[in-house]
């Protein structure tokens, strides 16, 4: 980042002094001394001025050489229906802070499903990536994000008139014409996060060979002895980059700019495999451009423009069935009225006809519930979920997890503010950059692969999704594309985990607007020991509007195939992060007067302090593998509630009697 010069002088410069009354005496021989004393000195000090004033040019014209800050453009270009307008931030009546983005993302880890809960994301058969393992030590995930994530802090850290009272709530779109670090809380001067020599057309590339360089950077000096050819196994922590020849040009480019924090620990890869790598951003990229422009020359080729009304959408599996078949009874028993699709593989249907039995009891106890097929051999896990939601039959579409359960009906969601608004909800995953498991931070190689630019946000959990297709459907486009696409280098580099962080990365790409929900998601399980109590969560827990809670996605312990209506309980407390920030000073009158989103604490608070850790199995938690809660450091800023004291206190037990009756109906 080009910073002001310093206004001081060099120490070897004499600094001038007022004029004072007194008047000393002097020789001639002393004054004309002092006069070329002073006649040097000011020479000097001009040769010292126009040498730092050449050097400051030099610099940016170096380092800023084809773009504008994005902070510039953003003054620039304050139109708010131009897409090329840098728009991360709306006030949305806020007072002097507008709140911002804050993702949260799913803490699938192993056991932990993504999308349609498929026990395993399919990698390419070249890869060697791995699995995060879950120790029985605590703070083993500490360790692992704390060598994931960038410990410097980001240049927002000082507070912001734009977001100094609440998380950011809306991300307008982004103009990416420009490299540049944007980040949420404050619109800062932008850094090249991508490389300066990122090949901006499709290349036709010929792998070369690994160029090792030092110091932990792409940058750092070439040590040749540590080259490696193309075919060899490279592993994450390692610095420098694939070199490729371009067979059309025969340039040079490198390609895969790595330092030792750019990508997961234990991640394997070759720079063989890499060819594709600096073409993907620029093929996502066409593909919106062309679904721009088939959008407006014939809109109804595009599948996002087609469908009508509202309703839920979710994937079906066997291994889930009775949990989808738990959660449609429940939804129902609020009187919500909202149509459901059921969307299941007609691979898994054929090969599980048992599963059959519950979704027709489904569709004989309640009307609106269809079941559709998908036919389509090449979508696979959790690509299933992109899928249901892009062939949807209705415009608005909540989707939801199979393991997703509202604790109310949900059917407000589609006529708030935020969604009439800005047209898609997303919901925050534990994670941000500060504190990543899944390696998501700004040095992450995940920016370079889509070719966007850093954005300083919470990840996201796509456990419970809320999207007008219509308004999407450039972005359905881009996500279809990104979770299709041939290299997957999102699951091959683990740069993303299954579909979680798809969605905001899709939206961004095709200059979309979303609405983050602020409120950090919670926690509901169990508190376990007895002298020593640890509480260990199971389920995570999202929010509404304004701070109630809403869905409980039951990811670690999941209601499956081994269910019983005399199982016990597992959600016994409520684990909850205290959003609100202190209001000293503040009366009861001008407090009742503040929305929720008001009264919450900065970003930069939050991400102080919001810390999520795993626990592996333990002797206190029979049968269960491992859960989450707050970091034992931490936990003086989260709060305990029984679940006797929730309205919703019953809402297990009746899952798992609906559960069981689907068990009967499928043996």
């Amino acid at each position: 980042m080009l910073r002001p010069a310093s206004t001081a002088l060099p120490s070897h410069v004499p600094v001038s002094r007022s004029p004072t009354t007194h008047v000393s005496s002097s020789s001639p021989s002393d004054l004309t001394s002092s006069r070329r004393w002073h006649s040097s000195n000011w020479l000097l000090l001009f040769y010292v001025i126009l040498t730092l004033y050449a050097a400051a040019v030099f610099y940016s014209f170096v380092m800023y050489p084809k773009f504008t800050p994005p902070s510039v453009r953003f003054q620039e270009n304050q139109k708010l229906g131009d897409v090329s307008t840098l728009l991360l931030f709306r006030h949305d009546k806020l007072d002097a802070g507008s709140g911002s983005v804050i993702p949260i993302a799913e803490e699938k880890v192993n056991e932990l499903d993504v999308a349609t809960d498929r026990t395993e994301l399919e990698q390419d058969e070249t890869a060697n990536v791995d699995s995060l393992e879950i120790e029985e030590d605590a703070d083993f995930v500490e360790e692992v994000v704390g060598r994931n994530a960038t410990s410097r802090s980001p240049a927002s850290a000082k507070p912001s008139a734009m977001a100094s009272t609440a998380p950011f709530v809306s991300l307008g779109p982004v103009d990416l014409q420009g490299s540049g670090a944007l980040n949420a809380p404050m619109l800062v001067d932008g850094t090249v996060d991508l490389p300066s020599n990122q090949p901006h057309r499709i290349r036709n590339l010929k792998c070369v060979g690994w160029r090792q360089t030092g110091d932990c950077s792409a940058s750092g000096t070439h040590e040749p002895t540590l080259d490696m050819d193309c075919n060899q196994s490279l592993h994450a922590g390692l610095s420098g980059y694939c070199e490729m020849l371009d067979k059309d040009t025969g340039e040079s480019i490198r390609v895969m700019e790595l330092n030792c924090s750019t990508l997961r620990d234990r991640v394997v890869f070759s720079c063989a495999q890499a060819t594709e790598f600096p073409n993907i951003g620029l093929l996502a990229q066409n593909v919106y451009e062309n679904a721009l422009a088939q959008n407006t020359t014939d809109p109804s080729k595009l599948l996002g423009n087609l469908g009508t009304g509202d309703g839920v959408v979710m994937v079906v599996y066997p291994k889930l069935a009775a949990s989808v078949f738990a959660s449609v009874n429940v939804l129902r028993s609020y009187n919500c009225t909202l149509p459901i699709e059921l969307w299941i593989l007609q691979s898994e249907a054929t090969h599980t006809p048992s599963m059959g039995a519950a979704l027709k009891a489904l569709q004989q106890r309640f009307s609106d519930v269809t079941v559709e097929t998908i036919i389509d051999p090449t979508i696979v896990r959790f690509s299933t979920k992109i899928y249901a939601i892009q062939h949807s039959k209705f415009e608005n579409v909540l989707f939801l997890d199979a393991d997703n359960v509202p604790v109310r009906d949900p059917t407000f969601l589609f006529s708030s503010q935020e969604y009439l608004e800005h047209g898609a909800v997303f919901w925050p995953d534990f994670w941000h950059p500060d504190n990543t498991m899944f390696g998501i931070h700004r040095k992450s190689l995940l920016w370079t692969l889509v070719d966007l630019p850093f954005v300083d946000m919470f990840e996201q959990e796509s456990g419970q999704i809320l999207i007008n297709r219509k308004r999407a459907a450039l972005a359905l486009e881009v996500l279809a594309f990104f979770a299709s696409h041939y290299p997957n280098y999102f699951n091959r580099l683990n740069l993303a985990y299954g579909d979680k962080d798809l969605y905001r990365l899709a939206w961004m790409k095709a200059h979309a607007s979303f609405y983050m929900m602020p409120f950090l998601p919670a926690s509901a399980g169990s508190v376990l020991g007895t002298n020593s109590k640890i509480f260990c969560g199971m389920t995570m827990v999202q929010f509404d509007f304004d701070g109630d809670v809403l869905f409980l996605h039951r990811n670690a312990k999941k209601l499956g195939s081994s269910v019983d209506h005399h199982d016990s309980p597992l959600w016994t407390h409520l684990q909850t992060f205290k959003w609100e920030r202190p209001l000293a000073g503040d009366d009861d009158a001008t407090t009742s007067n503040l929305t929720a989103v008001q009264r919450m604490r900065s970003y930069e608070d939050v991400k102080q302090m919001f810390r999520i850790t795993f626990r592996g199995k333990d002797k206190r938690f029979k049968e269960i593998d491992f859960c989450y809660g707050a970091t034992l450091d931490f936990v003086e800023n989260f709060e305990l509630t029984r679940f006797e004291d929730l309205p919703f206190a019953n809402l297990e037990q009746e899952l798992i009697g609906y559960a069981h009756e689907a068990q009967l109906l499928m043996a």
